[in-house]
């Protein structure tokens, strides 16, 4: 998955943007390598309403970001690590 030059807004800091506070325009790109493997799992719960055939899976990821006074760049793709990553198909609420 690639996204390149997508508009969002820089809040500096994870409760600032909680908030909605004080930001400033920026533009990220980004890449996403899924490497799915053949671990597959089900779970349904009509209790909840929810239904799901997923793959675990390793992802990795370079970032970049920019706004008018910074630039943020992450290490190679290659270089980062996987703590969990799944990708598949889910049905809940109205759709379950």
């Amino acid at each position: 998955m690639q996204v390149r030059d997508i508009r969002i807004e820089d809040y500096h800091d994870f409760v600032n943007s909680l908030v909605d506070g004080p930001s400033e325009s920026a533009i990220a790109s980004l890449r996403i390598d899924w490497l799915a493997s053949q671990d597959r799992h089900h779970y349904r719960d009509p209790g909840n309403g929810f239904d799901a055939e997923v793959r675990f899976n390793t992802a990795q990821v370079a970032w970049t970001g920019r706004t008018e006074t910074a630039r943020y760049v992450s290490d190679p793709a290659p270089t980062s690590a996987t703590l969990f990553a799944e990708f598949g198909h889910e049905r809940n609420g109205v759709f379950f």
